[in-house]
């Protein structure tokens, strides 16, 4: 059964998100750039990553970040979206 599935990456140069945007695309994700989690001490980047899938937790983190971290991502978690991700997302900026 596919379940809605997200990934919070930081790039902490923002040069490398462009190519991991366009691989995590090609994936089916759809990807956002969280503007309010940028970082005011340094260049880094945070995005929300989401995408429909069949894999348990384990399984999706580890594809997330075989994606994302070739690329200069750091995958800080991946998993289950939460049902409200938009609440989700204001509690975390």
């Amino acid at each position: 059964m596919l379940k809605q599935m997200m990934a919070e990456i930081i790039f902490r140069n923002p040069g490398d998100m462009n190519p991991a945007i366009a691989d995590l695309i090609g994936f089916d994700f759809e990807v956002r750039i969280l503007d309010d989690w940028i970082d005011d001490d340094g260049p880094a980047v945070w995005i929300l990553a989401t995408t429909l899938s069949g894999l348990n937790q384990s399984a999706f983190f580890h594809s997330v970040r075989a994606i994302a971290e070739p690329l200069g991502g750091d995958v800080v978690e991946a998993g289950l979206a939460p049902d409200d991700l938009e609440a989700w997302i204001a509690s975390k900026s």
